[in-house]
């Protein structure tokens, strides 16, 4: 876009009803490193930096019980391209992970077949995670996951363009099921010992509100997009009633912490969640959601 003009005032004004859009706004949850190179590059004649990963940098430190920080030096050019990127298609916004400690995980690494291709993909272990039982619960460390992220929101400050925001962007559902527990665990748990996944919901649960609390403080951030998909093609991955127990609690926090800083609360999840969606519009008050699919939830 030659002449971008992003206004996340006019966006968030929009979703909450105040304001009639004088134009479409987009908002994405994310777009791949892939995509971003191609197409700052083929059309837009800006060279992307090397895709360093950050990730396992940081993990290799907290698995040497070394202090993690929220910031490294090689991530600033990927961050400052990142918001580039955004700003020149013409977002209001550019989506973030929530800085966490990156922690250990199984998983399974295949080709990747894509025409834009990485080398490898992740594949979540979808067995078991690396809690099954209460002896795994208490030897995970709880306390090293959360991060001082104060250089990381003061370096975002410097490079956010007017107009635009940052929403910042965590999991809880998929977290358990995907990394913490294992989806076949979790499912199993939720019978066998109902009390071990409902404190694990609480224990990360917990993380992600610090983290949040700690984001949602600066104003650079306009917006907590939340993600979980809790659901497939024919409904929830688990009966609506153990939400109510377990995820939208949760949900409800990470709302009102929002909405007590001024800020927006959006809500990502894939699948047929009609089942909960008075919970969401009604008790937790979400102010905006995202994604719809044409075969559950058309426009």
């Amino acid at each position: 876009m030659r002449n971008p003009s992003p206004s996340f005032s006019a966006f968030r004004d929009i979703l909450l009803g105040k304001q009639i859009p004088e134009k479409v706004h987009f908002i994405e949850l994310g777009v791949d490193y892939e995509m971003m190179k191609f197409i700052s590059e083929s059309l837009m004649g800006v060279k992307a930096p090397e895709n360093i990963n950050v990730t396992e940098r940081k993990k290799e430190l907290f698995v040497e019980g070394r202090d993690v920080p929220a910031l490294l030096d090689e991530e600033k050019p990927l961050l400052k391209f990142r918001v580039k990127f955004y700003y020149s298609m013409g977002y209001d916004c550019v989506p973030i992970g929530l800085p966490l400690a990156p922690f250990p995980t199984k998983h399974r690494k295949t080709k990747d077949t894509a025409i834009l291709s990485r080398g490898t993909r992740t594949w979540v272990e979808e067995e078991a995670g690396i809690i099954t039982n209460w002896d795994e619960f208490e030897s995970f460390p709880w306390d090293r996951i959360n991060l001082d992220v104060t250089e990381y929101f003061e370096f975002l400050s410097e490079i956010i363009p007017e107009g635009m925001k940052f929403m910042v962007a965590s999991t809880l559902f998929e977290m358990v099921g995907e990394q913490l527990m294992g989806w076949k665990c979790m499912f199993y748990k939720l019978f066998t010992d109902p009390d071990l996944v409902k404190a694990v919901f609480d224990r990360w649960g917990e993380i992600i509100y610090r983290g949040y609390a700690d984001a949602i403080s600066h104003d650079c951030v306009g917006a907590i997009f939340h993600c979980d998909d809790m659901g497939y093609k024919k409904g929830t991955m688990v009966r609506p009633d153990i939400l109510r127990k377990i995820e939208i609690p949760w949900l409800k926090k990470y709302a009102s912490l929002a909405h007590d800083h001024g800020k927006l609360f959006l809500l990502h999840s894939c699948g047929n969640i009609y089942s909960i969606m008075e919970d969401l519009i009604e008790d937790v008050k979400i102010d905006g959601f995202h994604s719809f699919q044409d075969v559950i939830l058309p426009v």
